[in-house]
């Protein structure tokens, strides 16, 4: 009979937490009525999906709260950041990594230790924080219907 360890599913399971941003929206959205019938909602958040899907639902919300639906006229999304948005991307990705890795070797679940674990999670909180900005803008034009 093979013994299995519990450790690469618990491995698995904070990958996909962490990746998955644990549901907590960090969008900030805006929903301005507009002339004519045509509605517009700004969105600015971390990532360029999120920014998306929050700006669909405030629309949705904000026509549904009318017992209508929304119909999108224009759809534009925008990277604001201040540094490139490839590196931003690579230092994200550099980050998570690193911040998986020192939680691995903190709690022993790692087969060969750091002698300082806590360097990776260092490394990895100060790419995160260098790259969370709201550096993504979507706009969308709207008409409830």
């Amino acid at each position: 009979m093979e013994s299995y360890s519990l450790k690469p599913l618990f491995f698995a399971a904070l990958v996909a937490t962490l990746l998955s941003g644990v549901g907590c929206s960090t969008a900030k959205v805006r929903v301005m009525p507009g002339e004519n019938g045509e509605n517009r909602v700004v969105v600015t958040d971390i990532e360029k999906d999120d920014a998306e899907e929050a700006a669909v639902k405030g629309a949705n919300e904000y026509c549904e709260n009318l017992g209508k639906t929304a119909v999108f006229v224009k759809h534009e999304t925008k990277y604001t950041g201040s540094m490139d948005e490839s590196t931003r991307n690579t230092v994200r990705n550099a980050s998570a990594a690193a911040s998986m890795i020192g939680f691995h070797n903190r709690t022993g679940t790692a087969g060969r230790h750091s002698e300082d674990p806590n360097v990776f999670e260092n490394a990895g909180m100060a790419g995160s924080a260098m790259t969370n900005d709201r550096d993504y803008k979507s706009e969308m034009i709207f008409k409830c219907k």
